[in-house]
């Protein structure tokens, strides 16, 4: 906090018209990297806004082995890298059990402040400055634990099943104002959501892109346009709808909201607010990244962005400090790869687990070697000192033979490789989580999904 009258970014402060009462994180997940720059001419509202008026850093990245969303939320929630945090995973390798869990999950206590190693900025802002409010806003409850863990003094998200809000208020989960719940519903109620979901005017080159391309997968309301919701089961139109701009559109307008009926930027404190969007990250999953949906979605999210802009703007009478960041980019279809003359192919994991038991049998003729796989991370079992680092090394041989793996290597070993590939997943190498093994594919192949199976695309590596 001592640059509370600055932005201070990489070192440089950067001097403010005014003190800024509010600081606002816009985290946009699944935003890619090359995206602001590639569809500029799509911008004229919220990225317009930002790009003109604000300081746009088209190198900043922060390295992770592995790109998904709890380690890059618990990233920008704290400003450390995985092996700092402790989050190297959506999922985590938990001994007691002997298996690969949720962050987040069914298991609440295996969340934010029980899972983060280090503080996150809303803890270190609210020691500072107890009177500063923090508020968070996203679409799940992960991201709200992974951004501020138990500092928030008051936490929103959209309900895992059906149309609704949770919410927490520091380390307790707590009811719901009835205020917040009376405005979602006017806001997001099943008759009042969009069923329709149109593709609008969209310029040239990118109105020429075909509507359908291979490996698109369907989340229940099609893969072409226009996309219509036709789900009479609730919790299933819930879900149908969270994969469309207009659950965006809800957050940004529940943002507003919160930003005017908790008076944030209100005093010569300055408060903290965090909003995430989380739509953009499911359709590009569902999609791809150079998919007209992908196209109509951020033609969406640049008008709601610069409605939330002009609003936090108008209550604050512009002492405020906006970024906006994203927790992990999209990965392209691997078909879509392939039509770009690329080497695209999606990897069946079982394929390479038999691959890699294969070779441990025919050297030791025991196949009991492999404990849990987490991607891209490979926990053995136990093996006694005298033989570990011989089962290692030919472990690790093992994966490198196979065609679609990159890189592998004993997770001991990683930090004498100069490879910048290797960088990255030395920031995810954390004693205890990251198992003895780390793999990283081939560019444009990814493991095929449990779910969409030979459908729909990833976050990527690193």
């Amino acid at each position: 906090m001592s640059c509370s009258q600055r932005a201070c970014i990489d070192g440089e402060e950067l001097e403010l018209s005014q003190p800024s009462r509010l600081v606002t994180l816009v985290v946009i997940s699944g935003l890619r990297g090359d995206e602001i720059e590639r569809f500029k001419p799509l911008w004229r509202y919220g990225f317009k806004t930002l790009l003109d008026q604000g300081h746009y850093y088209s190198k900043a990245i922060h390295r992770r082995g592995r790109t998904d969303s709890a380690s890059g939320q618990a990233t920008l929630g704290t400003g450390v890298s995985p092996k700092n945090h402790g989050i190297i995973n959506d999922r985590l390798f938990y001994p007691p059990q002997n298996k690969v869990l949720e962050v987040c999950g069914i298991w609440k206590s295996f969340c934010g402040a029980g899972l983060l190693t280090h503080p996150t900025f809303a803890e270190r802002l609210k020691k500072h400055s107890p009177d500063s409010k923090v508020v968070v806003l996203g679409g799940s409850r992960q991201f709200s634990e992974l951004i501020a863990a138990d500092s928030s003094d008051f936490s929103l998200w959209f309900s895992s099943s059906d149309f609704g809000l949770d919410g927490k208020s520091g380390s307790k989960e707590a009811e719901v104002p009835a205020w917040a719940e009376r405005y979602f519903e006017t806001i997001a109620s099943p008759d009042r959501i969009s069923r329709i979901w149109e593709l609008p005017t969209v310029p040239r080159p990118f109105s020429s892109w075909n509507d359908f391309r291979p490996g698109e997968w369907d989340a229940g309301h099609g893969v072409i346009f226009p996309h219509r919701l036709t789900a009479g089961d609730r919790p299933l139109l819930w879900e149908q709808w969270n994969r469309t701009p207009d659950a965006d559109r809800v957050i940004a307008d529940l943002g507003s909201h919160l930003v005017s009926k908790l008076k944030l930027g209100g005093d010569e404190v300055v408060d903290y607010l965090v909003i995430g969007f989380s739509a953009l990250s499911a359709i590009g999953q569902d999609y791809g990244p150079y998919s007209l949906e992908r196209i109509s979605a951020l033609i969406e999210l640049d008008r709601v962005i610069g409605d939330f802009l002009l609003s936090i703007e108008k209550a604050t009478g512009k002492s405020t400090l906006v970024g906006i960041t994203a927790d992990h980019g999209i990965a392209p279809l691997p078909e879509e790869a392939v039509r770009q003359k690329k080497k695209g192919a999606r990897v069946v994991p079982q394929e390479l687990v038999e691959h890699l038991n294969e070779t441990m049998l025919q050297r030791f003729g025991t196949l009991d070697y492999l404990q849990a796989i987490n991607f891209p991370f490979l926990h053995l079992k136990e093996i006694p000192p005298a033989s570990k680092e011989e089962v290692t090394q030919v472990a690790v041989n093992a994966l490198r033979e196979h065609p679609a793996v990159y890189k592998a290597w004993a997770i001991n070993s990683i930090e004498a490789d100069s490879d910048p590939i290797a960088g990255a997943m030395v920031e995810s190498i954390v004693p205890g989580k990251s198992g003895e093994l780390a793999l990283v594919l081939r560019p444009f192949q990814m493991m095929r999904s449990s779910v969409r199976e030979s459908s729909g695309t990833s976050h990527g590596s690193p």
